[in-house]
């Protein structure tokens, strides 16, 4: 699984991704093919997967369960998710429109 290409990443379902077991998962996926992982793939980890990754691992996995806060999601403890809010494309879009809106 360490030479999966993102073609072939986009097609593991997050199912699949759920079930890996966790030695396997950290060893298998590296920080870089992490990174290439969806929003619902990344939200299938189980807190035992993550709690097997690297550092580095983690910080790949918190980048795309929250790329727009530019801050990890996951903290020290896998299992204890931040308090920080992960934004919605959409609502960022609607609420600089609307800002716009009552500007002009």
């Amino acid at each position: 699984m360490s030479a999966l290409v993102k073609e072939q990443i986009e097609g593991i379902t997050p199912m699949a991704i759920s079930i890996i077991p966790p030695e396997k998962f950290a060893v298998a996926f590296s920080q870089s093919q992490i990174s290439m992982f969806s929003y619902e793939q990344a939200v299938a980890l189980t807190p035992q997967q993550v709690s097997a990754l690297r550092d580095l691992q983690r910080t790949a996995l918190a980048m795309v369960l929250a790329p727009w806060d530019g801050r990890p999601v996951i903290t020290k403890d896998p299992t204890v998710r931040s308090l920080g809010q992960i934004h919605n494309p959409l609502g960022l879009i609607l609420g600089l429109l609307i800002l716009l809106i009552v500007l002009f």
